[in-house]
């Protein structure tokens, strides 16, 4: 062979760049294949547990306390249904006021009540929370328009909890 056949033949190989290349793809395609495996798994809609949401409305008018009653169901900012009233109480609500020592005392207030509803829903249960109908999420703290066919009014979520079977 001489020096001009040497030059003519072309080298095959592979550098560190065509490697890195390959294996990006390959790694590309079963990362999108275990995504689509693990989010098909983790988010079907399943809307298996009951739980108990208890909701506080503050300040109700005495004569609108007792139109709040078991069996209603309650619906929430417009969107959708929560789900049935199981339990109801109503109690004075507690007021602030400043005393002649200028310190602040708790008192009550029979005019107005603080009615606690608590309310079966139906949603899943899972580490991030409950979603309500399996889509919505609730939880404590949170500030809601709720109503029923009888009295709407915002309302604070201050418990979520697995109903026990």
């Amino acid at each position: 062979m001489n020096s001009a056949e040497k030059n003519t033949r072309k080298k095959i190989g592979i550098s560190i760049i065509d490697v890195l290349v390959i294996i990006t793809f390959i790694a590309c395609i079963a990362g999108t294949f275990i995504h689509y495996k693990v989010y098909e798994k983790n988010n079907a809609v399943s809307t298996d547990d009951t739980c108990l949401v208890s909701i506080l409305f503050e300040g109700v008018g005495a004569e609108l306390a007792d139109r709040y009653s078991v069996g209603d169901k309650i619906y929430y900012n417009g969107v959708g249904l929560i789900g049935t009233v199981a339990e109801v109480s109503a109690s004075d609500s507690v007021v602030y006021y400043k005393n002649s020592r200028n310190e602040l005392v708790a008192g009550n207030d029979n005019s107005i009540k603080d009615v606690t509803v608590i309310v079966e829903a139906i949603g899943e249960v899972s580490t991030d929370g409950f979603r309500l109908n399996g889509t919505d999420y609730i939880a404590a703290g949170m500030k809601i328009d709720a109503y029923t066919p009888k009295i709407s009014g915002k309302g604070l979520i201050f418990d979520v909890k697995k109903q026990a079977d």
